[in-house]
């Protein structure tokens, strides 16, 4: 079972991305977004379907549904599979999937809502700009309006969903994907933050992976020692495509006050330190300059082998995790976790309780009933199932109530995969991960079993942050997301911990280091109107943390109110 993405919102997309065989044995480990299959579109003009060969068993007439989803990486087409068949046989529908492109994103979206031309059914990320626009625009159904509706469709989602998924309107507008109830223990969210490090190289300079990484002067000599051992230029001792920010979570730099209030990280001695430690990094060329300026991703560093420690998104690389471990067994491992000077517990991110995507029926939705209908099958334990894992005593088998991949499917080719089975695509649209979750076994083949382990070992420091979800303002009628766009632009994280070159010395470099963060964090609190934008999320918090009944959230801040 998987111990609790968010989930980093914005490294969801990249999920979708590699090979089909890696996304299917991933998927099991995470419940990622997975896969990668393209076949051909069985759908017919004018709403009709070539039902040849196909079984309707769902009493209901037979309808071409259109489905939009506003990921570049989503490049699903409903064809000749046996999920896309146990679908049709279902529910009596067959999908006309299309998807963003890499040029146009999601502005593909708002061109095709203000044209009037959205699809039936649409798919976008949750909790921004321009999914609150398409709300506010009425473009959507809501949720409640449509069970509202129609006397032969139950209310399939669960309560909880409409506490915290609702907009400004207090309706809910889609399904949310990813999404994790209230009923889910505190430890079992999990994150989606993890560091390894190279075995080899650890080997080579006789390197503990805890203790010679559990501080982040541990984590500093043992990369300089290998840095000066490896003596490469092209050797990269650090690589975290955050600058080091997300060290912060390692630290557990505060997100709340004593008094209760929320807290920016950013603006803590805690965070100052933070930025030293990573000029230092810097100055001793620890940290490349490819990190920082975003030119290579973490997948091409850990395929290149030429780094020793990475702090990355599981969710976006864990396939590259597993392509290393193909070629030479368990090149990478978890280290640490590095702490803060009183050795407490990291406090890491989990994927977003709240959910990643938004499935939703639009205005121009042609039978908003089928609609509905197609998603109460796919929200299903049945349809989940089908979705996820295929089909059973084929893709799957159960043992002691538990799902687990078959050989066959395991070692099946990527076109094989997809010509055959069609699956996994669906949960990055319609998924109830608390139920998959009950039911997903631990993965007993590698690497499966070797990339779960990495996301088990740190999920243990995972945490449930739903308290800082849905904190930032997203009407931009309120004028309140321009000011916090123009205020955070006017401190630069990297422009910071870069300022110090090569040859300064450590104390020098401290006193420049934190007179230019105040200069920087000072002009960002004086930006016209970001007092107001600072209000807006300790509302947000306070008002999250009455619905999970809790007073205060942090731990420190916990333990001093006891």
């Amino acid at each position: 079972m998987i111990r609790g993405g968010v989930s980093n919102p914005n490294g969801v997309i990249t999920r979708l991305k590699g090979k089909m065989m890696k996304k299917t044995i991933g998927k099991v480990i995470c419940f990622t977004l997975c896969a990668c299959f393209i076949g051909a579109s069985a759908a017919c003009s004018n709403g009709g379907v070539n039902t040849d060969g196909w079984i309707n068993e769902s009493g209901e007439e037979p309808i071409t549904l259109t489905w939009y989803v506003d990921l570049p990486t989503f490049t699903k087409r409903f064809g000749d599979t046996l999920t896309d068949r146990e679908i049709f046989r279902h529910t009596g529908v067959k999908i006309e999937f299309s998807n963003a492109d890499s040029v146009t994103g999601s502005s593909k979206l708002s061109t095709m809502a203000m044209s009037n031309q959205l699809t039936d059914l649409v798919s976008f990320q949750c909790d921004t700009e321009l999914a609150n626009q398409l709300v506010t625009g009425n473009f959507i159904w809501s949720m409640n309006d449509l069970f509202g509706k129609y006397d032969d469709v139950e209310n399939f989602l669960p309560e909880d969903m409409y506490k915290w998924c609702t907009y400004d309107d207090g309706k809910l507008y889609g399904l949310r994907t990813h999404f994790f109830g209230e009923d889910v223990p505190d430890d079992q969210f999990p994150t989606n933050n993890v560091m390894v490090a190279s075995v080899e190289l650890l080997e080579k300079y006789n390197l503990d992976p805890q203790e010679d990484f559990s501080s982040m002067e541990k984590l500093f000599e043992s990369c300089m020692k290998v840095k000066n051992g490896e003596n490469n230029p092209a050797f990269i001792p650090f690589f975290t495509y955050t600058g080091g920010q997300d060290l912060a979570e390692y630290l557990a730099i505060p997100k709340e006050t004593m008094d209760g209030d929320y807290q920016d990280w950013l603006e803590t001695e805690e965070a100052m330190d933070l930025a030293v430690w990573m000029n230092k990094f810097y100055r001793n060329g620890l940290i490349s300059e490819a990190s920082l300026t975003a030119s290579k991703s973490v997948g091409e560093v850990i395929a290149s082998q030429s780094v020793f420690v990475v702090c990355m998104n599981y969710a976006e690389n864990q396939y590259k995790l597993w392509d290393a471990y193909l070629d030479n067994g368990e090149q990478y491992v978890a280290i640490g976790p590095v702490r803060n000077e009183n050795g407490d517990d990291p406090m890491l991110s989990p994927w977003t309780p709240n959910g990643y995507l938004d499935t939703c029926i639009s205005k121009n939705c042609k039978d908003p009933r089928r609609a509905l209908k197609l998603l109460e099958f796919l929200y299903s334990q049945e349809g989940q199932v089908l979705a996820n894992f295929g089909i059973e005593n084929d893709s799957y088998t159960i043992e002691d109530g538990k799902y687990y991949f078959t050989n066959k499917y395991y070692t099946m080719d990527e076109d094989e995969i997809a010509d055959y089975y069609g699956n996994t695509w669906y949960e990055a649209l319609v998924s109830n991960t608390p139920y998959l979750r009950s039911i997903e076994g631990i993965p007993k083949q590698d690497p499966a079993r070797f990339t779960r382990e990495i996301l088990d070992y740190f999920s243990q420091w995972s945490f449930n942050s739903r308290a800082f979800n849905k904190i930032h303002p997203t009407d931009t009628r309120t004028g309140l997301v321009t000011t916090m766009n123009s205020a955070n632009q006017l401190f630069n994280w990297v422009e910071i911990i870069t300022s110090q070159k090569q040859g300064t010395g450590d104390d020098v470099a401290k006193e420049n280091i934190l007179q230019l963060y105040k200069k920087q964090i000072n002009a960002r609190n004086g930006y016209k109107g970001y007092d107001e934008v600072k209000a807006y999320y300790n509302k947000q918090f306070k008002a999250n943390k009455e619905k999970l009944g809790k007073e205060y959230i942090w731990p420190s801040v916990i333990e001093a109110h006891k």
